[in-house]
């Protein structure tokens, strides 16, 4: 697939289909038709043809997995009866290599006397046409791509291989965002791998002599023109090697036929980068024979005509690629660590001192130098937002997914274009948070507000907010008009990112509010060609509690899911920060045992990063090590957390204790989220002591403190440093525990609250008669103090309840003292009956509650036991008679365990199988009998008469018959 050096004045380029495992093809005549079968691989589609080969779309008929079908044109070979034997060993040996940037050769092989290979299927474009897409390339992405390209030749290098024909449209960029190295079709193997270090004068080993890889062929792979044939040096004089490739990106020893080795490659890489980061080839000329004299000619190669604009580290390795002497050039494997050097330099912004690690803090755009272990899921995402408008990275707690967007994604789309970011977090009322960040935070440089800020500005400010607010939740697709305006104003694309998304199920009351925030995200991102781009982070378990439409759905449906890294990516995390700040483990084992330690744990990324950052602040600074000692200390990877939290406790006295427990209960809600509280709020009716609790907790960094403002007033939020501190802490685990029927209550009475506060404080939306009673029962038995909303709730709730006795007793007395002398023994009588009924009724009453607490405790000691029918059973009962939140809460507890009744049989059991009515299980085992059990009585009969294992049994459809094998 040769690019031509020259188009005929007044010949129209020939039609180019869109890159298929990164071949330029052209529609032309084929040699295989749709259904046609080369060895097991059967034709689909045909893609197209270019100058070497066809290029088909097949399936492997034995993996059911598509593949790219190229089979290699037949004239090719006429000249060389040696050519198809020598092309195959050549194919195979690239089918050996196994590298994330070099496309994957399936197999080889024979048809009919036509060479073809099974490729890799890939979609995308090629540099070639993203160049012609977008220009010039920022220098960051285009050390990206060179390094993906310098890693894939190195690993060629290290089988002896040379690709001899890199070029742009060679390398393919294909949705998943992995650059891939294509047709290392006409390499062919030397004689020895290639040396890895410089060549030349600086060379370690002068001595050694420079391998050479010598071809067979004289075939010359370019495209003359009649006309320029007769003028054109000859290509391979004299030295019996092949000048294969496309003539703007040949080395000048392959113009000159010279010994080849890896510099050639090397030679095409820097033309690349050359062409990458300043949007032109070092050589424009259209001319072939002027292209041979400007290649070959002895000077060097035109300097980048933006090279001031570029890191002089980037333009010295260009430079350096391009040198016309090879020996003078780098390996490909010394371009890997210069580009490597390059992008990983960020690590050196942080502050003398500074740590790498975040510990339970997110990383941030500050730390991305960094931040490591994503690359290829950091590529994924750009080039997913290259295609898509919104971007859901979805995953479980501890995922890392908001650093993952702060530190990986959002920088990596800042190189390439130029964006206006707006961050938020929904909080608990979505609408007034994204309205303030539109107006005052539509960049991280905006300049904080002033404390000292007029009176009237923040009233005019508040006013806005307030209105914008209100226009986003009644016209839901003012969102995306209000973004639109924003790139239209700044010339810039504009991105929102909104960070923990599941807070708008977690604390967002009103449901309605939530269906409309979420229709307001969707319909800001439904245009993948206009400026606005959505970038959502949630909770793997809360995604099906988001969808509540169509139109969610379906904008939520391309979902990106972020898991927790591989082991080697993990290992890295731990590596490369403390590498690039001049530090080492002093065990190099160290951060592989970490690794190990977490292999089971979800939330793998906070516990690593936790135990690295008090491995960092214990570090020996003169020595510039990490120590294994100082992991003993701490209790390694698993105990480091919960042995920090708990020391921070230790210092307590008992008083702040309890404070502390109480902060940390009110900072978690009854779904075991966290909850983000006003500083006021949190703090509101406990003791003086629990001021100083708070600062120790933030101080030791479990909890995170953020300074905003609301209203005329400057505040302070505060929430858990991270969710792993309510699974992996187990003294707030069990203080959870311990306290989950008062979170449910608190969950419960807070929603009644806020309801009542929200409809302007109605008697009709107030607690009476038994939730009254339960409530009342509730708060005497809880151990911390109530929300200052729910104790006004509660305290109203109980003056109209007082009322409304005062009154019955004030009627009562009236009808009393109108009733005449005769009558009166009489109303005494009945008043004093009626008096005893309700008391009789109230005694019934509390009897009942007292029942059914009763029952309560029995289920939970059932349910401990693991007798879950019984335990259903009573909870049945205390329901029946009385709707107390514990029993729900446990109730909800006992909805989460399936589990009915177990038996063991002590044999393997192969099948089971119950009857159409549901009344019996049958299980076929391994002691030669089926087993059949009454599900109503759990009684157990053994069916024999098998001479050998059962394997499997049914029910007949009337279930009166059971067959067995």
């Amino acid at each position: 697939m040769e690019e031509s050096p020259t188009v005929q004045r007044g010949e129209a380029a020939p039609p180019q289909a869109a890159g298929v495992a990164g071949f330029d093809v052209v529609v032309r005549s084929s040699l295989l038709t749709v259904g046609d079968k080369v060895d097991h691989y059967e034709v689909r589609e045909v893609l197209g043809a270019g100058s070497m080969a066809e290029v088909y779309r097949a399936r492997d008929t034995r993996l059911g997995r598509k593949v790219a079908l190229k089979l290699v044109k037949p004239g090719l070979w006429r000249d060389d009866a040696n050519a198809v034997a020598r092309f195959l060993t050549e194919a195979r040996l690239t089918a050996k290599f196994s590298h994330p940037h070099i496309v994957q050769v399936y197999a080889v092989g024979e048809h009919e006397g036509t060479p073809f290979l099974a490729l890799e299927y890939l979609r995308g474009q090629n540099l070639r046409e993203r160049l012609r897409e977008r220009g010039r390339f920022p220098a960051r992405e285009a050390a990206r791509i060179g390094l993906a390209i310098a890693e894939a030749l190195t690993e060629a290098n290290r089988h002896g291989v040379l690709h001899r024909d890199l070029k742009p449209s060679n390398v393919l960029v294909p949705p998943d965002g992995r650059v891939r190295v294509l047709d290392f079709g006409i390499a062919w193997q030397t004689h020895e791998p290639f040396p890895m270090s410089m060549r030349g004068p600086h060379s370690a080993a002068p001595s050694s002599p420079r391998l050479n890889a010598r071809a067979k062929s004289t075939r010359v792979a370019v495209t003359v023109s009649p006309s320029e044939a007769s003028s054109l040096p000859s290509l391979h004089a004299g030295h019996g090697t092949a000048s294969e490739g496309t003539p703007r990106y040949m080395a000048p020893e392959q113009w000159a036929g010279a010994e080849l080795d890896g510099a050639i490659d090397v030679w095409a890489l820097g033309l690349i980068l050359y062409e990458l980061v300043s949007g032109v080839h070092a050589y424009e000329s259209a001319d072939l024979l002027m292209l041979f004299h400007e290649i070959t000619a002895d000077c060097e190669v035109p300097p980048l005509p933006n090279r001031e604009e570029l890191p002089r580290l980037l333009v010295d390795l260009i430079r350096s690629c391009v040198r016309k002497t090879p020996s003078e050039r780098p390996a490909a494997s010394e371009v890997v660590q210069h580009l490597r050097s390059f992008l990983h330099g960020g690590t050196q912004a942080l502050h003398e001192g500074e740590s790498p690690f975040r510990g339970l803090l997110p990383f941030t755009e500050h730390h991305a130098g960094s931040f490591f272990g994503r690359d290829e899921e950091i590529g994924q995402c750009v080039e997913h937002l290259r295609r898509h408008a919104m971007l859901p990275v979805v995953g479980p707690s501890g995922a890392g997914k908001s650093s993952f967007v702060r530190a990986g994604v959002l920088p990596r789309l800042a190189e390439q274009k130029r964006w206006l970011v707006v961050r938020m977090r929904p909080g608990r009322h979505p609408f007034e948070v994204l309205a303030e960040e539109l107006i005052n935070h539509t960049t991280s440089e905006a300049p904080p507000r002033s404390d000292q800020q007029p009176r009237d500005e923040m009233d005019a400010e508040r006013s806005r907010i307030a209105a914008l607010a209100t226009q986003l939740k009644l016209q839901p697709g003012q969102l995306g008009a209000e973004l639109r305006e924003r790139a239209t104003q700044t010339g810039s694309r504009v991105l929102l990112f909104v960070d923990q998304l599941e807070e708008i199920v977690t604390l967002v009351d009103d449901k309605t509010e939530r269906e409309r925030f979420m229709v307001a995200l969707c319909r800001a991102a439904d245009d993948p060609l206009g400026p606005v781009r959505l970038v959502l982070t949630v909770r793997d378990d809360f995604v099906g509690q988001l969808v509540n439409s169509v139109e969610v759905r379906d904008a939520l449906g391309s979902m990106f899911f972020l898991q927790r890294p591989s082991p080697a990516a993990l290992e890295s995390t731990l590596r490369k920060p403390v590498a690039a700040l001049g530090y080492a483990y002093d065990d190099p084992e160290l951060p592989k045992a970490m690794v190990a330690a977490v292999d089971n744990e979800s939330a793998c990324l906070p516990l690593l990063q936790f135990a690295a950052q008090q491995l960092w602040e214990a570090r020996d600074q003169v020595g510039r090590l990490l120590l294994r000692e100082v992991y003993v200390a701490i209790g390694g990877v698993e105990g480091a957390l919960a042995k920090h939290a708990d020391g921070v406790l230790d210092a307590l006295s008992a008083l702040e204790t309890r404070a502390a427990r109480q902060i940390l209960l009110r900072l978690v809600t009854s779904q075991r989220t966290r909850r983000v509280l006003d500083r006021g709020e949190l703090l509101e009716g406990l003791g003086l002591e629990s001021t100083t609790v708070l600062e120790r907790l933030a101080a030791a960094r479990l909890l995170t403190i953020r300074l905003g403002r609301e209203a005329e007033e400057p505040i302070a939020t505060v929430e858990l440093a991270h969710e792993s501190l309510i699974a992996r802490w187990t003294t707030l685990r069990r203080w959870l525990d311990e306290g989950q029927d008062e979170l449910v209550f608190l969950a419960e009475a807070s929603q009644a609250a806020a309801l009542w506060d929200t409809r302007g404080r109605m008697d009709e939306e107030l607690w009476q008669g038994h939730a009254l009673a339960d409530a009342q029962r509730m708060i005497a038995k809880l151990r911390q103090v109530l929300p200052r909303n729910v104790a006004r709730f509660i305290a109203a709730a109980e003056r109209k309840q007082a009322k409304r006795v005062r009154l019955r007793r004030q009627l009562l007395v009236a009808v009393v003292t109108g009733l005449t002398l005769v009558v009166a023994v009489l109303g005494w009588q009945k008043n004093m009956a009626d008096e005893q009924r309700t008391e009789a009724q109230a005694q019934r009453a509390e009897a009942q509650a007292q029942r059914a607490e009763a029952q309560i405790e029995g289920a939970r000691a059932a349910l401990s036991q693991g007798k879950l029918l019984e335990t259903r059973g009573k909870l049945r009962l205390a329901l029946e008679s009385t709707d107390a939140p514990s029993a729900r809460a446990l109730w909800w507890q006992l909805r989460d365990e399936p589990l009915v009744w177990t038996r063991e049989l002590g044999a393997a059991v192969y099948e089971v199988a119950f009857s159409p009515d549901g009344k019996f299980v049958a299980a076929a085992c391994q002691d030669e009998a089926v087993h059949l059990f009454d599900t109503q009585t759990r009684t157990v009969k053994v069916l024999r008469g098998h001479d050998d294992q059962v394997f499997t049994v049914r029910f007949s459809p009337d279930g009166k018959r059971l067959a067995s094998g």
